[in-house]
């Protein structure tokens, strides 16, 4: 192998390591050899998200930045390539190596990351493990994201990811490594997906895995909207307090939960023109179908959508004619027979919740316990799908007069930023947040940030479902806000249910179980007496649940906490 200004502070890897260790194996964080890596995946011993071996060793910090080796007796080579959801490390290596690594910058700035030869390397992936940089200055600290299958073959060695997990770059460089032999680096240009692919979200995630560039209709909002903006490794979290017994037969255990808030969604600017009327009758349980009063506004809307009477909130996000203006309303109805739409006059001008889905924060909106939008958060179609993973906060309605924290006569104290307002009911002696079981925990307010601290390793806490896996993902990355109040106990999630179609339907469709479901169902056993698939995925949504944290600094300076983001920012748009 040829050496080179790009590799030779890497060289130095395994020969200072070599005299610490008196020439015995690298002490990494597996601290295995290649061939018994895919063995050892499945230990929790040897996995480095667990308590002993949270990172990389910290003995290979210091090899790489010893200067006692400039060549070796080995050669590497690197190898890229993708598909549209993934890519591919290839990595030649001789002998049986204690280690092998592909080392990934992925925001092309050698300046940032952790400094190897050349590059800058905010990702790692170490034998059958995958990490993201949380250091600085140069500073040996990673944090484990999740294990990562090693195919070892012929001395190459091979790891598949999806190319959301490195945060949507439009190209990166990376070396290949094992002992102390390294690559020249590689660079690599990633192509947006084919087909433009579905999904995308509500503030963020690409459902068929991330791209280069976003579509704004899948994926609105700038990139330091309250919906697109990671959590950050300044992240102060607190206790929410949030937790459901399994006790069988319990008070709590039919609880509905997970549960789903029905988000209408029609981002059609093609769509005819459709006169929006206003009607009061609101939740009386009246028939909203029929218009009562002026016309409100006009907007894009299929002629066949349908959204039939009821006293659902049926909060709407319209996206007007011109393919960038998002308006805000609630509750919309549009019924069968009706060649129009009615709601209240909510909110009294348009333009308090009217958006620019390219540059506007997208902040506020129908949801009427907070204020906060009805697009953003959204678990989008084409989300939380096989393969895919959301890459945007999301929205949680709970329990107030259970979850939430006393502000008994300050109504100002009942919400935080980025909620704008709170229940009319929150402050009122008795009857108000908090007040079914005298909650005093301060930090639970309508608009608080929910997340699962990014100490927590997510592949041992126990989750069984594919769902409840992304859905934790993405609550440790992006965390949730507390949008609205359900009228008993039970967590619900935001999902669409729009002009593109039923999140329920998809989600229905791709796992065959229904996306809500009562906490209760985890006892569900099959003909063999193993958990069914939907007793897992509630199962999962309990779990998540209890692990889920205040991001008690959260705020318009510090969005998600502050400090660097856990994840990319979003990228531009198409």
């Amino acid at each position: 192998m040829k050496s080179s200004s790009a590799v030779t502070a890497v060289l130095v890897l395994v020969a200072t390591l070599l005299v610490a260790c008196g020439g015995g194996a690298l002490p990494t964080a597996a601290s295995m050899n290649v061939a018994d890596t895919t063995a050892a995946t499945a230990s929790a011993a040897m996995a480095p998200g667990s308590p002993a071996s949270a990172e990389p060793s910290s003995s290979a910090d210091a090899s790489l930045k010893a200067a006692a080796a400039s060549s070796s007796s080995g050669t590497a080579s690197l190898s890229i390539s993708s598909s549209a959801t993934t890519m591919t490390f290839a990595v030649t290596y001789q002998g049986t190596p204690t280690f092998v690594r592909v080392a990934i910058d992925s925001d092309q700035n050698a300046s940032s990351g952790y400094p190897i030869g050349a590059i800058g390397a905010d990702y790692l992936i170490e034998n059958g493990y995958f990490y993201r940089y949380a250091g600085s200055a140069g500073s040996w600290a990673w944090t484990f994201i999740k294990p990562v299958a090693l195919s070892q073959s012929n001395s190459v060695a091979t790891w598949t990811v999806a190319r959301s997990d490195l945060g949507s770059p439009n190209s990166i460089t990376a070396v290949g490594n094992y002992d102390a032999v390294t690559s020249i680096p590689v660079s690599y240009t990633l192509q947006a997906p084919s087909g433009g692919g579905s999904g995308g979200g509500s503030g963020g995630g690409s459902g068929g895995g991330s791209s280069a560039t976003r579509d704004p209709l899948k994926w609105p909002f700038a990139a330091t909207s309250i919906w697109n903006m990671p959590i950050g490794a300044g992240a102060t979290y607190v206790a929410s307090g949030l937790h459901f017994t399994t006790t069988p037969n319990s008070t709590e255990y039919w609880y509905d939960m997970p549960q789903s808030d029905h988000e209408r969604i029609v981002l059609t600017p093609g769509s005819p023109l459709t006169d929006i009327y206003i009607s009061n009758v609101g939740w009386s349980g009246g028939n909203r179908c029929a218009q009562q009063g002026a016309l409100f506004f006009q907007a894009p809307i299929p002629a066949a959508y349908v959204v039939p009477n009821s006293t659902y909130n049926n909060g709407a996000a319209i996206l007007l004619a011109d393919g960038l203006t998002l308006v805000q309303t609630q509750p919309f109805t549009k019924c069968a027979g009706y060649s129009y739409g009615t709601t209240m006059q909510v909110p009294y001008a348009l333009a308090l919740w009217e958006y620019n889905l390219q540059t506007g924060d997208g902040r506020l909106g129908a949801h009427g316990g907070s204020n906060l939008s009805t697009l953003g958060g959204t678990i989008r179609m084409g989300e939380l799908r096989p393969g895919t993973q959301m890459q945007h906060a999301l929205k949680v309605n709970v329990d107030s007069v259970t979850s939430l924290g006393l502000c008994t006569g300050k109504f100002s104290a009942c919400f935080t930023w980025p909620a704008a307002t709170a229940d009319g009911y929150a402050a009122n002696a008795g009857s108000g947040y908090g007040s079914a079981t005298n909650n005093n925990n301060p930090a639970m307010k309508m608009g608080a940030l929910l997340a699962i601290p990014a100490s927590v390793n997510l592949t041992t806490v126990g989750l069984q479902s594919v769902p409840g896996k992304m859905l934790a993902w993405t609550l440790q990355n992006y965390g949730a806000y507390i949008v609205d109040s359900r009228g008993s106990p039970g967590f619900d999630f935001s999902i669409e249910d729009g002009a593109a179609g039923s999140k329920a339907t998809e989600f229905q469709a791709d796992y065959g179980f229904p996306f809500d479901g009562r906490l209760g169902y985890l006892t569900l056993t099959g003909s063999t007496g193993q958990p069914t698939p939907q007793a897992k995925w509630v199962s999962d949504i309990r779990l998540i649940i209890d692990y889920l944290r205040v991001v008690s600094n959260n705020s318009p300076a510090s969005v998600g906490g502050g400090g660097t983001p856990l994840q990319p920012l979003a990228p531009t748009f198409q």
